[in-house]
């Protein structure tokens, strides 16, 4: 079996073996200059500039979008559900968004953490409010705010943050509500009091 030994000092070598099979593998060495590390490394072995540089912990390809309806009313009916209309782009790094039919459409191939959240005021007080995300048109995750009798109130209503998988070029998602009785998505002159869509790539594929 071939070795290849690297002289450090005086203090002896380093053994670099090489497999079995010819050709088997390889390595390349990328024009840097850092540490080398092992699967024997432990935190303690890693530069302190890996550790504070965000390049290194968060790829800046990673795409991120948030899109929001700020200063909007759009009323909507009782017992069925609505696309919430969206007006503002407030990140998108790769032009995912797409305001005019409220939608995302991701362009990286992967899998996407979203969430949501929609902002309601209502006619009357109602029972029951449902928060949905969908790609392309169907369900892929929804949450369900329901009481005994009529006491929901106007306010925000948030869905959980849900992974939905995107082929980077035809899929998209979109945010929509159900209310038991007839309400407007009324959102106010501020970013932080309005419905919003976001996400962002976890993991290409």
């Amino acid at each position: 079996m071939a070795k290849i030994r690297i002289k450090g000092d005086t203090s002896g070598y380093v053994d670099l073996q090489a497999p079995d099979v010819a050709g088997a593998g390889s390595i390349t060495v990328p024009n840097l200059s850092g540490t080398l590390l092992t699967s024997a490394s432990d935190s303690s072995d890693f530069p302190s500039a890996i550790l504070t540089s965000t390049s290194d912990i968060t790829p800046s390809a990673s795409p991120v979008f948030d899109m929001r309806g700020i200063n909007t009313d759009q009323d909507i009916s009782a017992e069925t559900w609505n696309k919430v209309t969206m007006n503002t782009s407030t990140v998108d790094t790769n032009s995912m968004i797409d305001l005019t039919n409220n939608r995302v459409t991701p362009t990286v191939a992967g899998y996407y953490a979203v969430s949501g959240m929609i902002r309601i005021n209502f006619d009357t007080l109602t029972q029951i409010v449902l928060v949905g995300i969908r790609k392309n048109g169907s369900e892929v995750a929804a949450v369900q705010y329901q009481l005994g009798s009529d006491n929901i109130q106007n306010g925000q209503y948030p869905i959980h943050t849900t992974i939905v998988q995107c082929n980077g070029t035809t899929d998209y998602i979109e945010l929509y509500g159900y209310v038991g009785d007839a309400a407007t998505f009324s959102d106010i002159t501020t970013t932080s009091q309005s419905s919003i869509l976001s996400g962002f790539l976890v993991r290409a594929t």
